[in-house]
């Protein structure tokens, strides 16, 4: 489930298949602190890449999303443990 909300925000800001110019990074980045409380500096990423094409570009955003995806899988194991020992 977490996968889907992950994709669904990006996707919000980066739509699939659009171009670089319409992108809303620094939307995405606010929306992945206010809804995952998750940093990541992705506007400086796409500059440090910025002359890689867009195939590049493309799956710097697909490791974004599966690295999102494993942090909060981690944490929410992490906090089921957490809960399972405090019972």
């Amino acid at each position: 489930m977490r996968a889907e909300v992950v994709n669904t925000i990006i996707n919000q800001f980066v739509a699939p298949e659009s171009l670089e110019e319409q992108w809303d990074v620094k939307g995405l980045e606010r929306a992945l602190v206010s809804e995952l409380n998750e940093e990541m500096p992705i506007a400086e990423l796409l500059e440090k890449e910025d002359d890689l094409d867009d195939k590049w570009k493309e799956s710097t955003m697909d490791y974004l999303r599966q690295g999102i995806h494993l942090r909060g899988y981690v944490a929410k194991k992490n906090q089921a443990g957490i809960q399972a020992g405090s019972v």
